[in-house]
C-alpha cells in the first residue's frame, strides 16, 4: 500500500506466520533472548518479508506486530512453564526415590528425559533406579548416554560399575571405578566397591588396601566392617572376622549382613548355638537374605534341635522351586533327597558364586592310550569321604586310566598319605 514502506516479497502473510511457529516449534527449550531475536530477524530481514514500521503504523502492520508480540508471549510463558513443570517433576521423583519408591521415581525420569533429554544427571538417575530394579543392561544403556553428556561426572561411573559388578563382570566394574576415583579422589563409595571387586575375583590383599583406606576416611561406615568381615572369612581368619563383624554391629544393629557373617562364622567354629541365634536374627532383618534358611536347618542338625523339622523342610523346597538363594549345594545333600533338585541349585550356585572362573573356551580331546581321571577333594584325610571312596582308587584299572589326585584341603594325616599312594 502507498502509504507503508514494505518491501516486495512472493511470501504471504500466512506463510510468514506459518514459518514463524515451524521455526518456534523447532526452538523448543530455547532461551527468550534467542526466540525474541528469531521472531525480530523474520520481520526486519530482507530475505523475508520485511516490515519497515513507519511513524503511524496501518492495519497490516499492527497485524504483524501483534503477530510478534504474541508469539514472544506465547515462548515466554512456555519457558517458564516448562521449567516450572520440569522442578516439580524432578523434586517429587528425588522424593520418591530416596523413600524407596524406585518404580514410581524410574517413571518421573522417563517424563523429565522427555522434556529434556541432554540432561545428564537425569540420564544418571534413570540409570541408578534401573541399577535398583535389577536391570543391569538398561541401566549402563542409560549411565553411557550420562557419560557422553558429562564425562567429568564420578558419579556415572560409579553406579556402571556396580551394574557391571552385579553382571561378574568385575574388571570392567574396577575400570570404571578407577575411572571414578581419578574424577573424585575422595569418593568413598568407588574406593568400597573396588575392594569388594578385588575380594570378588580373590586379589585378598589388594582388596584389603581399599578396605583399611575406607576405614581412614569414614570410620563410622558398618559396610566397610561387614566387608572386610566377609573377606577375613574367605580366607578362615575367624578371630578377626567375629572382631570386625561385631564392629559392624555395634555401628548398625540392624544390619542383616553382619549377622549372617557371624552366624556362619560361629557355625564354622562349631558354636551352633549361637550361629542359629546370629541367623535368625539376620532372616528377621531381611527375609531375602541368600543360603541362610538352609544353614539355619543345617547347624540345627548338628545339635539335634527336629522341632518342627518337616514343616522347615517343607518351606525349603518352596522357596527353592521358586528359585530362591534358601540353601547351599553342600547343605541341601543332607536335608532333601531329590537329584534334580541338586542339580538345580548346584547350578545356579555356580553360575552365581564362580562365573568368572569358568572356562568358556571349548575343550577338545584327543584319543590317548589311557583316559585321565582327575579327583578334587578337601577331604584327603581322616573323613568320611576319603573312607567311602578309598577302594574306588584303589581298585581302578591302571592299564586303562591314569589317576590324578588333586588336594585343596588345609589338613594332611595318615590318611592323606594312603590315599596318595594310590
Amino acid at each position: 500500500p502507498g502509504n507503508h514502506n514494505i518491501i516486495p516479497s512472493s511470501i504471504s502473510s500466512e506463510v510468514l506466520i506459518l514459518l514463524i511457529f515451524l521455526n518456534v516449534a523447532t526452538l523448543g527449550s530455547g532461551t527468550v533472548p534467542l526466540v525474541n531475536n528469531f521472531i525480530t530477524f523474520l520481520v526486519s530481514s530482507p530475505e523475508t518479508l520485511i516490515m519497515a514500521i513507519p511513524e503511524t503504523p496501518g492495519p497490516v502492520d499492527k497485524a504483524y506486530m501483534v503477530i510478534a508480540i504474541s508469539i514472544s508471549g506465547i515462548i515466554h510463558i512456555n519457558i517458564i512453564l516448562i521449567m516450572n513443570s520440569k522442578e516439580e517433576i524432578f523434586d517429587k521423583a528425588k522424593k520418591l526415590h530416596v523413600s524407596g519408591n524406585i518404580k514410581e521415581a524410574k517413571k518421573l525420569y522417563l517424563e523429565l528425559i522427555e522434556i529434556d533429554g541432554n540432561n545428564f544427571l537425569f540420564q544418571n538417575l534413570l540409570g541408578t533406579t534401573l541399577l535398583q530394579l535389577k536391570k543391569y543392561d538398561e541401566a549402563i544403556k542409560h549411565l553411557n548416554i550420562s557419560i557422553k553428556l558429562n564425562p567429568s561426572f564420578a558419579e556415572s561411573f560409579g553406579n556402571k560399575g556396580i551394574a557391571h559388578a552385579e553382571k561378574k563382570q568385575y574388571q570392567e566394574a574396577i575400570s570404571n571405578y578407577d575411572k571414578a576415583i581419578n574424577l573424585k579422589k575422595k569418593f568413598f563409595d568407588a574406593y568400597l566397591n573396588k575392594g569388594i571387586a578385588l575380594k570378588n575375583i580373590h586379589k585378598h590383599d589388594e582388596a584389603l588396601k581399599y578396605y583399611y583406606f575406607c576405614i581412614k576416611v569414614n570410620p563410622g561406615n558398618p559396610k566397610i566392617y561387614s566387608n572386610l568381615g566377609n573377606l577375613f572369612l574367605k580366607q578362615k581368619k575367624f578371630k578377626e572376622t567375629l572382631k570386625v563383624v561385631d564392629k559392624a554391629i555395634s555401628l548398625h544393629d540392624k544390619f542383616a549382613k553382619a549377622y549372617a557373617i557371624r552366624g556362619e562364622t560361629n557355625a564354622l567354629l562349631c558354636n551352633y548355638k549361637q550361629a542359629i541365634v546370629d541367623y535368625e536374627r539376620a532372616l528377621k532383618i531381611d527375609s531375602n537374605l541368600d543360603y541362610i534358611q538352609g544353614n539355619i536347618l543345617y547347624s540345627k542338625m548338628y545339635i539335634n534341635e527336629w522341632g518342627n523339622f518337616d514343616l522347615e523342610i517343607s518351606k525349603l523346597r518352596k522357596e527353592i522351586n521358586n528359585k530362591k538363594k534358601a540353601v547351599t549345594p553342600f547343605t541341601l545333600l543332607s536335608l532333601i533327597d531329590d537329584p534334580k533338585m541338586h542339580k538345580d541349585v548346584a547350578e545356579k550356585y555356580s553360575k552365581d558364586n564362580f562365573s568368572f572362573f569358568l572356562n568358556k573356551e571349548k575343550i577338545t580331546s584327543k584319543l590317548k592310550d589311557k583316559i585321565n581321571v582327575g579327583y578334587f577333594s578337601a577331604d584327603f584325610k581322616n573323613h568320611a569321604v576319603s573312607h567311602l571312596i578309598s577302594d574306588v582308587f584303589k581298585n581302578h584299572n591302571k592299564s586303562l586310566f591314569n589317576i590324578y589326585g588333586f588336594n585343596y584341603g588345609l589338613k594332611k594325616d595318615k590318611i592323606t598319605y594312603k590315599v596318595s599312594k594310590y
